[in-house]
């Protein structure tokens, strides 16, 4: 989808606007990624590490198929020196890691999809119009999901 979209293996905000929303549109669209995208807004909060925190278990409990699982969490831009506590807080809150690891945007397509669903969300909360009917298509799909 990178390579049909033109975006490439780009960031979000290094790609060229009418790559990045054609990409983001063949994702939402996507009868794969029904039910696999979420997503949380937290405004005005500078505890970053709590909100991610919470978003993550927000999100393995929304997602999880059976009782009996092991998450493998990969976080963009996670310090080597904090993916222990990381672990142990998600542990701490109730969720099975089988592994935590910080990876860059720039090596894994998925962290570059993560990254596109948030540059999207921000747009679409700064207003702008074309992102905000983007999200609006991958809700009404059920491609996106609020936690």
């Amino acid at each position: 989808m990178e390579a049909e979209s033109g975006k490439r293996a780009v960031k979000w905000r290094q790609a060229k606007r009418e790559f990045k929303y054609a990409y983001m549109e063949l994702v939402l669209r996507h009868p794969q990624f029904v039910g696999k995208i979420f997503y949380r807004v937290a405004e005005d909060t500078q505890a970053y590490h709590q909100v991610m925190l919470a978003t993550v278990a927000s999100v393995v409990r929304e997602a999880k198929s059976q009782d009996k699982y092991k998450a493998s969490v990969f976080i963009d831009g996670l310090p080597r020196g904090e993916v222990r506590a990381v672990g142990t807080d998600l542990r701490k809150s109730g969720i099975a890691t089988e592994k935590v690891r910080g990876v860059r945007d720039e090596s894994n397509a998925l962290i570059r999809l993560a990254d596109a669903v948030a540059g999207l969300i921000r747009e679409a909360a700064e207003g702008n119009t074309e992102a905000r009917q983007l999200r609006q298509v991958g809700e009404r799909r059920r491609s996106l999901r609020a936690v």
